[in-house]
């Protein structure tokens, strides 16, 4: 058997890896030891590239159960995990989140503002509302609220050329 520990992981217990998981871990340069006694002696440190494989590996261990069906259940989640880096709750829990698109609503207005302002610094404005006004056509009852604007802007400038 190869049995291996890491620095603060699992509890600093030994885990007994299969013949593939060895042949990863030492790939990784991890040492492993004949009992788990050695191993939990002389733990392997670990860095962020390799922690999710050490967690994906600590996973796998505990939860073998011997049902073919249960323990490939097991490996799939460690898969998952592992190419998540254990965040795959965390990106479902932020696609849920009305927060998230709070913040994307925030993002594309802000774009928007900027697109608007550098449209009337660079006297573009006139094309930015022929395309809204194309746009707003294109909604259903949106015209009489362009008519309406039309007319606030008429009314302005008749106003401002008195």
């Amino acid at each position: 058997m190869f049995w291996v520990a890491w620095k603060g992981y699992n509890g600093g217990k030994a885990v007994s890896l299969g013949a593939v998981e060895q042949l990863e871990a030492e790939a990784y340069g991890m040492h492993g030891y004949p009992t788990a006694a050695q191993a939990e002696a002389k733990p392997n440190s670990v860095n962020a590239v390799e922690k999710p494989q050490v967690n994906a590996w600590i996973v796998a261990a505990n939860d073998i159960t011997g049902n073919p069906v249960a323990d490939a259940g097991h490996a799939a989640s460690a898969a998952a995990n592992a190419a998540t880096g254990g965040n795959l709750a965390t990106l479902e829990s932020a696609l849920t989140s009305k927060n998230t698109y709070i913040r994307i609503a925030k993002v594309v207005t802000g774009i928007v503002m900027i697109i608007v302002g550098l449209a009337k610094i660079t006297g573009a404005e006139s094309a930015v509302a022929t395309g809204a006004t194309a746009a707003a056509k294109s909604v259903p009852g949106a015209g009489k609220a362009v008519s309406a604007a039309r007319s606030a802007k008429s009314a302005v400038k008749g106003r401002a050329a008195s």
